[in-house]
C-alpha cells in the first residue's frame, strides 16, 4: 500500500492541533469536538506526551517484531502473543499493544465488544516500520476498517494457520490470500487461503479452509484448478493441497467429487477447538 495513502483514522483532527488535555480526546465525539481548537495553553499531561513521535524511538526490537507481525497477518492478540511473546505473561503482551495503540502505530477493535481484540497497522506504523528497515511495503497492510464480521472466523482459521506452519521443525515462507493476491496481480491465478513453500524448495502447499458455505461441487471444481497452479510452481519439490473443512459428511461429499488432480489433494476436519489450542491442533494435523 502506499505510505502516502490517506488515513481515514487520522483525518479527524489532521486540520488542527490536538489539545493538551486528554479527557477532550477520549470523551464521546471527542475527536470531532477538538476539530474546533488549534491547541490549549493549559499545563502538558501526560496524554500529550504519549502522543509526541519521539516517543517511538523507544520501541524495543520486541516492540517492533509485534508491530511487523500484525502489519502482515492482521491479527488476534493471542496469535500475536504466540509468535511474538511465547513465553510471557499476558501482561506483557497487554501493555505491547497498548504502547503501539497510544503511539497510533495500529487500531484495535474488540470483537462484539466483548470478545478478543483484532489488532492492525496503521499507516503510521507502516512508516515507522519501512523508515526503520523492519519490513519493506510491499510486506505490510493497512486496512481501513476492522475484518467484517462475516469474514471473521474465515480470516482467524487462515493467522492460526500461518502460526502451525511457524512451528513445524521445517522452515517454511508462508504467504496468506491477501499477500497472495498482490504477488500474482494482474494473473489470472487461483489463490488458496495459505501457501507453503519449504524453504529448501521441498514442498509447495497450498491451503483451503473450508467453512462450508459454498457447494462441494464447486469447491471440487476450483480445487483441480488449484492443483494446476500448485503443480508449476512445485519446481523439483513434491506439491500437495491440504483442505480443512466442517463435518465428516461435507468430507466424504467433498473427497468423492475430487476428480484426478495434478498433486495430491487430502481433506481434513478443522479442529473442533479454537484459539491458542486451535495451533496446535493445526501443527498435529500438517505432520500427520
Amino acid at each position: 500500500m502506499e505510505s502516502g495513502r490517506h488515513d481515514p483514522q487520522e483525518s479527524a483532527t489532521s486540520d488542527a492541533l490536538r489539545p493538551n488535555d486528554p479527557a477532550v480526546t477520549t470523551a464521546p465525539g471527542g475527536a470531532r469536538a477538538a476539530a474546533g481548537l488549534v491547541g490549549t495553553t493549559g499545563r502538558t499531561g501526560s496524554g500529550v506526551a504519549l502522543r509526541d513521535p519521539r516517543h517511538a524511538a523507544e520501541l524495543s526490537a520486541r516492540d517492533l517484531a509485534a508491530l511487523r507481525f500484525i502489519g502482515m497477518w492482521i491479527c488476534a492478540q493471542y496469535q500475536l502473543a504466540l509468535h511474538v511473546f511465547p513465553s510471557v505473561s499476558e501482561t506483557v503482551v497487554s501493555r505491547c499493544v497498548q504502547r503501539l495503540l497510544r503511539l497510533g502505530l495500529i487500531a484495535v477493535e474488540r470483537w462484539n465488544r466483548i470478545g478478543l481484540n483484532m489488532l492492525r497497522l496503521r499507516t503510521a506504523g507502516l512508516r515507522l516500520l519501512v523508515e526503520r528497515g523492519v519490513a519493506t511495503e510491499r510486506e505490510l497492510f493497512v486496512r481501513r476498517s476492522a475484518v467484517a464480521t462475516k469474514d471473521l472466523r474465515h480470516h482467524l482459521w487462515i493467522v492460526d494457520l500461518g502460526l502451525a506452519f511457524a512451528s513445524l521443525p521445517v522452515g517454511f515462507t508462508v504467504l496468506p490470500c491477501w499477500a497472495l493476491r498482490r504477488k500474482f496481480a494482474g494473473q489470472k491465478v487461483p489463490i488458496p487461503d495459505l501457501l507453503a513453500v519449504a524453504k529448501d524448495k521441498s514442498r509447495t502447499l497450498a491451503i483451503e479452509v473450508d467453512l462450508g458455505s459454498e457447494r462441494t461441487k464447486w469447491l471440487a471444481e476450483k480445487l483441480v484448478i488449484l492443483a494446476e497452479t500448485v503443480d508449476s510452481l512445485r519446481g523439483d519439490g513434491t506439491g500437495g493441497i491440504i483442505v480443512l473443512t466442517v463435518g465428516e459428511k461435507r468430507i466424504v461429499s467433498l473427497s468423492s467429487q475430487i476428480a484426478e488432480t495434478a498433486v495430491p489433494v487430502v481433506v481434513r476436519a478443522l479442529p473442533s477447538v479454537v484459539g491458542r489450542p486451535a495451533v496446535a491442533a493445526i501443527r498435529t494435523i500438517l505432520c500427520d
